[in-house]
This record gives structure tokens, C-alpha cells and sequence, in this order.
């Protein structure tokens, strides 16, 4: 994919920190690889230290602003908490993993306008098509690259059910980076004046409706077929995005006569198994309770395993469900506050309306389902692309409505608008 002209001045513009956030967002196609130290992580903190010592400063968006407070409050709820919980080492970690993703927002570029926030969104397209290169090697050869394999056999003569994981450990961790990336290929789709670019991005866009369906995560699928379902509402009368609807009509006669009936049914079953449902709902109970012994103030950072494992030992130690996740762990009041920086960007995308729709669009239909997506893997606190991805949202942000130069002091006046 080449960069346009407009967007090449705006990478050249960028600070070494901004040129960290962008590396950043293209290396999460390495998914976990390099465990607590990832490429990702690893370049955020580069970033942070070139900018801290190079004397820079960190532009904050205005629009935005308390979203930092929110950051910062859950930070603190859970650093205060820590006294609560029954593991002290998984505590501390959590509490560094997240914070080390927070700081994505402070590296977030604020003075390249729309070019800049058209190229977020090109890195994130970048990852994504690298990610599915892999996928397709793994359905289509059964070799996979993930460091923790998964047990997907199920009955008759099938064997095991074909998954791409790529290097995200599992296929629901990697589902979960295929939703919060779709959208934007989506948007892509709607800003794009080409139509050899056009047609590209909805191939990407298909394939990766496709890697969903074979990885059969519910939440996913759902997840695809509303933003599809909106993205095709908004571009009724251009028609840019029906050939969606053809290519993946194609895609599905394919899967039809590649594989039976009967593995179409098996795969269904899976998907909507009893097993797969009364385990999730044991686990939403089981955070109820652990809310409820607890006052509401969570079991502490860490405290969630040792208490499944303790009282609930036939359910997986994880709670399956971003806000629950950070309930457990940070408290209800943890969870508000994280609820309340999704809403506090939302509401800046909403009011943002310079923006081309397409920048618009992926915030505009993935912000409010944020719960729903974090159910998909077991945890996502601690995953940087999460934050990552709501950093860029930010970033996007900025672009309608700029730095604040009051909160963040001496910004670059060259680089102000």
C-alpha cells in the first residue's frame, strides 16, 4: 500500500515519540511474541524515554482530557488496592502492563490533522494485512505459530477444527484484534478515491469476516455483522461498500463446496455449544460474587485466579468479559471509570464532525461495543493492543480538534496549528 503524498509530509513531520505510537501499531502484528517484553510495549517505552529526555513534551487532546484523569484514577484504585490481594507479584504486573499501555495516549500524534489520523488508521490496515497473511498459512496448512496450541478436535472423522492464532496465543485473542481492526478497513474503504484500493481493502475486509468464521468466535460474528450491517447503511446511495456483499457471497459458495454439511454443523455446534455457555455464565457468577464478598472494591490486582481456583475450581481462573475483568481487579469503581473514558471519546468522535466519515465511522460503531468485543478472550486488560487501539482513537480525535497547548506546556508552535 503506497502513502500519499499529503501523508508522507505528515510522517515527516512527526516527533520521534509519534514515530513510536505508529511503529507501535505495527507491531502488534507480533501479537504476544516476547511475552511481557513486546515489540509493542517495548516501543512505547522507547518513545516515552526519547521524549523525556530529549526535553519534549506530551501534547494533550482537549477533547479528551479526562480521559487522563480516568487513566490515572485506575491506576491508583488499583495501586491502593493492592493490599487485597492474595497475589502480590501478578498484582504489580498487571498494574505495569496496563500502565505501560496507557501511556500509547501521550505519544499520540496531535499536529499532522487528517493525514496524520489517516495514517493511524493505515497502520493498523498495514498490521492487519500482515496478520492475515499468516492466518491463512495456518487454516490452510494446519501449521501454527502460537506459543500456547489450542484442542479444537471434535468428533467423527473430522479431526481437529481448522484456527488462525497467528502469534496472539489464542484464536479468541487474535478474533479480538480482527474486530477492533475491521472497522477501520471499513472506513478506509469509504474514504478510498481509487478503485484498485478500494477493491483491496474489501478483500482484506472479507478475509478477515472469513478467519472469523473459521476461528467460530459468537461475539466476533456478531460483532462484523452489525458493523457491516452499518457500514453498508451509510454508503446506501454511493455503493462503494456492496461489492462486500458479492465477494463474500462468493466466499461463502467457496466454503460450501470445499467442506459438508455436516462440518458446517459441527462447527455450528461449537459455536453455540451448552458447555461454552454455562461456562461463561459460571464465570459472570462467579465475579458477582467475588463483587459481593468484596463491598464492590474487588479482590485486588492479581486476586481473581486464586479465587476461582479457591472457590470455583471447575471454571477457567479468568473472567472472560473486559469490565468484569477490570471489576475483579479494580473494583466497581475501576470499571466506571474505564466505562467513562470510553464514553468521554465516543462523545469527542461524535462531536468531531470535520472528520471524513471514515475516520469517523470505526469510532462512531466500535466504542460502544467495547464490552461486547472485551467478552471474546479470556482476559484484555493486560493486551496493548487494547490500549493502543484507544489510543489511536485519540489520535483520530486530534484530528478535528488539536493539542492543548495550556495542559501540556511548551508544544512545538511550529508544529501547532
Amino acid at each position: 500500500m503506497s502513502v500519499s503524498p499529503m501523508r508522507a509530509t505528515a510522517l515527516g513531520r512527526a516527533t520521534v515519540g509519534e514515530l513510536a505510537f505508529f511503529a507501535s501499531i505495527l507491531a502488534l502484528a507480533l501479537g504476544g511474541l516476547g511475552g511481557s517484553l513486546q515489540p509493542s510495549r517495548l516501543l512505547l517505552l522507547a518513545g516515552l524515554a526519547w521524549t523525556a529526555i530529549s526535553g519534549g513534551r506530551f501534547a494533550l487532546v482537549r477533547s479528551v482530557r479526562l480521559l487522563y484523569w480516568a487513566f490515572v484514577g485506575i491506576l491508583a484504585v488499583g495501586v491502593l488496592s493492592l493490599p487485597l490481594t492474595t497475589n502480590l507479584s501478578a498484582g504489580v504486573g498487571l498494574i505495569v502492563t496496563m500502565a505501560v499501555g496507557m501511556t500509547a495516549v501521550l505519544l499520540v500524534p496531535t499536529t499532522g490533522g487528517v493525514e496524520a489520523a489517516k495514517l493511524v488508521r493505515e497502520c493498523w490496515i498495514v498490521s492487519l494485512c500482515v496478520t492475515l497473511v499468516v492466518a491463512a498459512i495456518e487454516i490452510a496448512t494446519g501449521t501454527h505459530f502460537a506459543y500456547a496450541l489450542e484442542d479444537r478436535a471434535v468428533g467423527g472423522t473430522f479431526g481437529e477444527l481448522p484456527y488462525a492464532s497467528v502469534f496472539f496465543g489464542n484464536y479468541n485473542n487474535y478474533s479480538t484484534y480482527l474486530c477492533l481492526a475491521y472497522p477501520l478497513v471499513l472506513g478506509a474503504v469509504m474514504d478510498a478515491k481509487h478503485w484498485r484500493r478500494r477493491l483491496f481493502l474489501l478483500l482484506c475486509a472479507v478475509l478477515t469476516g472469513a478467519v472469523i468464521l473459521v476461528n467460530t468466535s459468537r461475539m466476533a460474528m456478531l460483532f462484523v455483522a452489525f458493523v457491516t450491517v452499518c457500514a453498508l447503511l451509510v454508503q446506501r446511495r454511493s455503493g462503494r461498500l456492496m461489492p462486500i456483499l458479492l465477494l463474500a457471497a462468493v466466499a461463502g459458495l467457496v466454503q460450501a463446496t470445499e467442506f459438508s454439511w455436516q462440518y458446517t454443523l459441527l462447527r455450528l455446534g461449537q459455536v453455540f455449544s451448552d458447555d461454552s455457555t454455562s461456562e461463561r455464565a459460571g464465570l459472570v457468577a462467579a465475579s458477582a460474587d467475588a463483587l459481593i464478598q468484596s463491598l464492590g472494591l474487588g479482590l485486588g490486582p492479581g486476586g481473581f485466579v486464586d479465587f476461582i481456583e479457591s472457590s470455583y475450581p471447575h471454571l477457567i481462573p479468568n473472567p472472560h468479559n473486559l469490565l468484569l475483568e477490570l471489576a475483579v481487579n479494580f473494583g466497581l469503581l475501576g470499571a466506571a471509570l474505564f466505562a467513562y473514558a470510553i464514553v468521554v471519546v465516543w462523545l469527542a468522535a461524535l462531536r468531531a464532525k470535520s472528520l471524513p466519515i471514515g475516520l469517523r465511522f470505526p469510532l462512531l460503531v466500535t466504542l460502544p461495543c467495547v464490552p461486547f468485543i472485551g467478552a471474546i478472550n479470556s482476559l484484555a486488560v493486560g493486551y496493548t493492543y487494547w490500549w493502543v487501539w484507544i489510543a489511536s482513537a485519540v489520535a483520530i480525535a486530534a484530528a478535528a480538534t488539536g493539542p492543548d497547548t495550556r495542559a501540556s506546556g511548551n508544544v512545538d508552535q511550529a508544529r501547532t496549528p
